[in-house]
């Protein structure tokens, strides 16, 4: 080796110690590294909570500092009643849990519209007990979910075709056996969304006959935030908002990878999935028809007997926006 090559080497791996040192000092100022978040989150298994299922699938909460532990409900409802019995501290959920919510407690906020739609419920029913339209429900045993999205649109879909709840026979069950009930024949049809609804048809077979209305009533689901998340932790509430803002953008390319991941979520089929997809919208927003609509069922609530405490709550109490506009200051467009 000649002395000038000599030189050269001993310059390179005086530099390359050099830098070792400075990256050393960088790591022990900067200090250990920030650990993740913990946030419990209770997912409805609904095809408007898209979102959610898909940041989580994608690894888009833990790409934005957040250990996220979702605890699955058959229904928003049953989400946002975990979120208030303490079990989880964020949930998903359509807009008419909500409203009967507001009327007891405070202590929650929706911090974002993850995904409205205007087609997704129907009305199932046995062809073979003479239903073929939806006027024939008139005396039948129908059966929804009490104080949710289908039980509000099913409301809207009687009055539409000149029928009231007091019309029918109508009861109240679980999301999950509504299918199993209506192949038994212990009710003449039900209202709900997806996956129940290709459940219902798959056990019915030609016996089924399904109705939609799709510009009868707008759904529009949400992510709502126990108050000690949004007082304490609001950076953990930035950081999950930033996940779904992850999860809209990649979905808005990857159509039929979204599907997947929801069908999957669902035990669903992807073809009953990509039937609908189309009435979906998915985007983080806080818009003002969510006000709108949060009134008009809350005097449908009050009207119908099913809540009895007035006042009617001011709804912008229950409408955190600031994690939102921190993040994705256009998405917020509500007034206050």
């Amino acid at each position: 080796m000649t002395a000038r090559r000599a030189i050269a080497l001993l310059l390179a791996l005086t530099a390359v110690a050099a830098a070792a040192v400075a990256l050393r000092a960088a790591f022990r100022a900067r200090g250990p590294a920030t650990p993740a978040e913990s946030v419990t989150l209770g997912l409805a298994l609904q095809p408007p909570s898209a979102l959610a299922m898909i940041a989580e699938r994608q690894g888009y909460f833990a790409a934005e500092g957040l250990d996220v532990t979702v605890q699955p409900f058959p229904s928003g409802k049953r989400a946002l009643e975990a979120l208030l019995a303490g079990q989880v501290e964020a949930a998903t959920t359509a807009e008419t849990p909500v409203v009967f919510a507001s009327f007891e407690r405070r202590d929650f906020r929706i911090a974002a519209s993850i995904a409205v739609s205007h087609g997704i419920l129907k009305v199932v029913a046995r062809r073979d007990r003479g239903i073929a339209a939806p006027g024939d429900l008139r005396g039948k045993r129908v059966a929804t979910q009490e104080a949710s999205a289908a039980h509000f649109f099913l409301h809207l879909f009687l009055l539409k075709h000149g029928l009231s709840a007091g019309d029918v026979a109508l009861s109240y069950r679980n999301v999950e056996d509504l299918p199993a009930a209506l192949a038994k024949g212990d009710i003449d049809a039900f209202c709900m969304r997806e996956p129940m609804v290709s459940r219902g048809k798959a056990l019915l077979g030609d016996r089924a006959v399904v109705f939609a209305e799709p510009s009868l009533y707008l759904w529009t689901e949400q992510l709502v935030a126990a108050a000690v998340l949004v007082d304490r932790r609001p950076e953990a509430l930035r950081r999950m908002l930033r996940g779904l803002i992850r999860a809209e953008d990649w979905a808005s390319g990857h159509r039929d990878g979204a599907i997947r991941i929801v069908a999957a979520r669902l035990g669903a089929d992807e073809s009953e999935i990509a039937s609908l997809w189309n009435e979906l919208e998915l985007k983080v927003a806080l818009r003002q028809p969510l006000l709108l609509g949060l009134e008009e069922e809350a005097r449908w609530a009050v009207a119908g007997g099913w809540i009895s405490r007035t006042p009617k709550p001011n709804f912008l109490d229950f409408v955190y926006p600031d994690a939102l506009a921190a993040v994705k200051p256009g998405a917020v467009t509500l007034i206050r």
